[in-house]
């Protein structure tokens, strides 16, 4: 083959590998390593605790410069709570079914270094919307809230974001 084949290959394969970058970004105080305890739940909808915190974990070994570790080595531990869940009616019809809706978690989290100074402490929130006529659910929006609620609390744990192989 020629270069010129070769390139126009690469060059639609390119779509479908991605960049290959994530965002990465370094912890703040010098820490190395984490321990993430199991999110609180000051709500009545249980569950969502235990896939945050799971979320939050892969997130910070993926996103952010640092490893898990027990709480007794760990240099920091992150800790949270989910203080309040809505669910929200954004188009009705007329015969009263659910057009769209959405679903927006809010959770207060707290990284403390091992000698007890609170290194970060911040609010975040995201919204997972939801079109039952598009096959969407409300389970789908909430594993995609998650996951962008991980995401947030992660990037808003760090000092400085640049891109990095993923």
């Amino acid at each position: 083959m020629t270069a010129r084949i070769w390139a126009a290959v690469a060059w639609a394969c390119l779509p479908a590998a991605g960049c290959g970058y994530r965002w990465t970004t370094d912890a703040p105080g010098g820490v190395s390593t984490i321990h993430v305890e199991v999110f609180g739940n000051d709500t009545t909808r249980h569950g969502w605790e235990e896939q945050l915190t799971a979320s939050v974990a892969e997130e910070l070994e993926a996103r952010l410069s640092v490893r898990l570790a027990p709480r007794a080595s760990a240099d920091a531990v992150l800790s949270g709570r989910v203080t309040d869940i809505r669910d929200r009616v954004l188009v009705g019809r007329a015969d009263e079914s659910l057009a769209e809706s959405s679903v927006m978690v809010t959770v207060f989290v707290e990284l403390v270094s091992r000698d007890g100074r609170v290194l970060r402490a911040f609010t975040a929130t995201e919204r997972g919307e939801f079109v039952p006529a598009r096959g969407e659910s409300r389970s789908g929006a909430t594993l995609n809230t998650i996951r962008d609620l991980a995401e947030e609390i992660v990037l808003g744990l760090g000092v400085g974001s640049t891109p990095g192989p993923s």
